[in-house]
């Protein structure tokens, strides 16, 4: 979903005539399969809630995916209306060092000019986030903003708890009047990712320089002298939950990357094996 085409008027139809190559293409792992989100996207907006679904290390989930891909991440915070310590939760998102951090409010529409900056015309946003944070309301509220950048009034869509009253299915691609290209997607748990390890990296960015700074190169940082990460997670400077999932995200990785690897060998191996066997099969056929 979001490739560009090419295509020429046929009756009351159109034909396609070229599908153009992706800039990037944004994809996860599903049951050991890739899945593809979508193509051509701008910026990932990744919507999480001031409740009890806010997760740090989903949030760098989503930003190492987002930075594999090169594509622009922005943290859209919503439903700040529910709490009295956002500051709290938008010091967290932060320390992330995420460049665009947005705090928003359904009920607060001013709050939603924040994101006319993103809006232009052929721009591609892919909403993602765990279900009920918001994101197909927001879409809804983006889409009810005027030409002058106003938002118009979006009533009362206030939730007594932490789930979304419509929860999305499946993938959409919606377009508004200014031509910016939404796709919203489906509520994401759990996000497996697939060949990031660029991305992790960019994401954990102060462990990578942390660890440059060891006394020797091939540091595993574990027990070796002059070892600057476990200088600072001694000292508190490195958090210990953010190196350990820095840890994973890589171990899990590499994992993932070995498992599509083997599946596809697989794959090919019973392709051919199939083809053998069919072509045994009209031999026998034409001896006959």
């Amino acid at each position: 979903m979001g490739d560009w085409v090419i295509t020429e008027r046929a009756n009351e139809h159109f034909r396609i005539l070229q599908v153009l190559e992706a800039k990037n293409q944004l994809e996860r792992l599903s049951n050991q399969k890739r899945q593809l989100i979508a193509a051509n996207v701008d910026y990932l907006f990744i919507v999480t809630s001031a409740n009890s679904d806010f997760n740090l290390k989903r949030l760098e989930r989503y930003l190492a995916m987002a930075y594999e891909y090169h594509i622009e991440p922005v943290i859209v915070l919503n439903k700040v209306d529910l709490v009295d310590n956002v500051e709290d939760y938008l010091d967290q998102i932060r320390n992330l060092a995420v460049y665009d951090v947005i705090a928003i409010s359904m009920l607060q529409p001013d709050s939603l000019l924040s994101l006319t900056q993103f809006l232009q015309p052929g721009t591609s946003i892919a909403m993602v986030g765990s279900s009920g944070v918001g994101k197909s309301s927001l879409i809804n509220a983006l889409f009810n903003q005027t030409r002058s950048g106003e938002v118009q009034s979006i009533g009362d869509i206030r939730e007594n708890d932490n789930k979304g009253k419509h929860t999305t299915t499946s993938r959409q691609l919606l377009i508004n009047e200014q031509g910016v290209l939404f796709i919203d997607t489906p509520g994401i748990r759990e996000l497996q990712l697939l060949n990031a390890k660029e991305g992790v990296e960019k994401t954990f960015n102060d462990i990578v320089e942390l660890a440059k700074q060891c006394k020797f190169v091939n540091c595993i940082h574990q027990t070796e002298p002059d070892c600057k990460i476990l200088q600072a997670l001694e000292s508190g400077g490195l958090p210990q939950s953010h190196w350990n999932n820095y840890q994973k995200l890589l171990k899990e990785d590499a994992f993932n990357a070995r498992s599509a690897q083997n599946a596809y060998a697989q794959k090919q191996h019973m392709k051919a094996f199939s083809k053998k066997v069919h072509r045994e099969q009209v031999k026998q056929r034409q001896g006959k």
